[in-house]
């Protein structure tokens, strides 16, 4: 009941205020014509409660009657440029994790960046797919380049094909993944 009053409450003023906008404008044939509007406050006139307020100058009427009194500016349109640019390549997609049957004997912890292998990334030939790249790999995410390793480098001379390396957490997530070959996206800087 009370949301219903409110509703009607407001409703009323906005119909007051529609009703003050438009007696407070008036309109002579002649300044239509030209297209310019002098407003006139109802209001204002009585000024005995707020002052000396004096009403609002009419506005200067235009040079002919066909321009109009707003200028038109055109702003142009630049097409917008994509945030983020990419290509797709066919590549051989394997996965590793940091322990030793993964990484041999000589594993300790570390990229060949210098970065902690227990995080996510990505291995790959630096010379194909330069460090810090960003990749995205279905089934895996967006990461960067951030090792390298002999598999990958041997791909790309014997048989030109990309070879990345998706570093897992568990040695288990790494078995499941396999040897895939599948389109990747490498993404511009």
């Amino acid at each position: 009941m009370r949301l219903k009053q409110t509703a009607i409450i407001l409703l009323a003023i906005a119909a007051f205020c529609g009703y003050l906008v438009t007696a407070c404008t008036k309109v002579s044939p002649e300044q239509s014509a030209q297209g310019s509007v002098a407003p006139r406050s109802l209001l204002l006139s009585q000024s005995t409660a707020m002052g000396d307020v004096q009403p609002p100058t009419p506005l200067p009427p235009s040079a002919s009657a066909s321009e109009s009194t707003v200028p038109i500016v055109a702003v142009p349109v630049t097409p917008l440029k994509p945030t983020t640019t990419y290509h797709e390549v066919w590549a051989v997609v394997t996965a590793y994790c940091p322990c030793r049957k993964c990484c041999g004997r000589h594993a300790n912890g570390r990229t060949s960046t210098g970065t902690s292998a227990w995080l996510r990334g990505i291995a790959a030939d630096p010379r194909i797919i330069p460090y810090n790249s960003r990749i995205f790999v279905e089934g895996y995410g967006s990461s960067r380049v951030d090792d390298t390793g002999g598999a990958m480098r041997r791909s790309w001379r014997r048989s030109g094909m990309i070879h990345v390396d998706l570093r897992m957490t568990y040695h288990y997530q790494a078995r499941r993944w396999g040897r895939k070959i599948m389109k990747i996206r490498i993404y511009d800087k």
